[in-house]
């Protein structure tokens, strides 16, 4: 090879180097996005929906027979000042009483802004990959890859009276331009073997939407599929009826654990 040819050469990987794009700032961007999340939602009320299905994969003396099981339930959800408050209207169009309403069943907890924030705050030791650009609904998409370690910060697995917390990893997509997350892809790992789960994945969508006339990006969906030992289990959940919450309503909240729960 001549002077020459390798100066065209390097010259030509030089030039292969300076078009691969930096995205150092788009997650510096959406990680400004995502910690300001909750400060710029208004005070909401809405309705949350969710058709969990049950189907039982283990062949003993209490399962042979048995068909997929499914259950409707109808949440109120009051969003005050960043923080969630929960009320179980109905199961399967029925009215429960306020003591049934977390009574049994499986249940997911801080989709409106919990998990954005716990994924982006520096304490949380995220780890982040850009991954590749991608087009969602029709709006091109920066997707970064992460991973979420056990401590300090994991995901919290309810089962009974104890709480399992697993490190977690996924993907988010954001808006290219505006840089707003617009969906979380999360599956847990690493789960004990002590653990009824074997698996738990979720999908979380966001959209525009209208609160009081003004526009806010918010959850819109969210599905997720849980492994058990004895059953396949997947919730698909759905939001409507976004109203703003009165200035002169009182909230009390009870404190609650630090970590997603289900």
């Amino acid at each position: 090879m001549t002077l020459r040819s390798e100066f065209v050469a390097l010259l030509l990987v030089t030039r292969v180097f300076a078009q691969t794009p930096d995205h150092t700032a788009d997650l510096t961007a959406i990680r400004e996005y995502a910690l300001s999340y909750t400060e710029k939602l208004p005070n909401y009320t809405t309705t949350q929906s969710v058709k969990r299905t049950t189907k039982p994969t283990q062949q003993g003396r209490y399962t042979v027979g048995l068909r997929a099981q499914t259950q409707t339930v109808d949440e109120q959800i009051t969003f005050v000042e960043g923080r969630e408050l929960h009320k179980i209207l109905t199961v399967n169009g029925q009215a429960v009483k306020e003591y049934e309403s977390e009574s049994g069943g499986m249940y997911s907890r801080g989709e409106f802004a919990l998990l954005l924030n716990t994924i982006f705050r520096p304490e949380t030791k995220t780890e982040f990959r850009f991954d590749r650009m991608a087009k969602l609904n029709g709006a091109p998409m920066v997707v970064f890859a992460f991973i979420v370690p056990q401590l300090p910060n994991g995901y919290g697995i309810m089962e009974g009276n104890r709480t399992l917390v697993v490190p977690y990893k996924g993907f988010v997509f954001a808006n290219a331009g505006t840089h707003a997350v617009m969906r979380i892809q999360m599956t847990c790992t690493n789960i004990p073997q002590v653990s009824q789960y074997r698996g738990v994945e979720l999908t979380l969508d966001y959209k525009a939407t209208k609160v009081a006339g003004q526009e806010f990006i918010l959850p819109s969906r969210y599905t997720m599929n849980l492994r058990r030992v004895d059953s396949d289990v997947t919730m698909e959940a759905g939001y409507k009826d976004f109203k703003k919450f009165g200035a002169d309503a009182t909230i009390i909240f009870e404190e609650e654990p630090t970590a997603e729960q289900k």
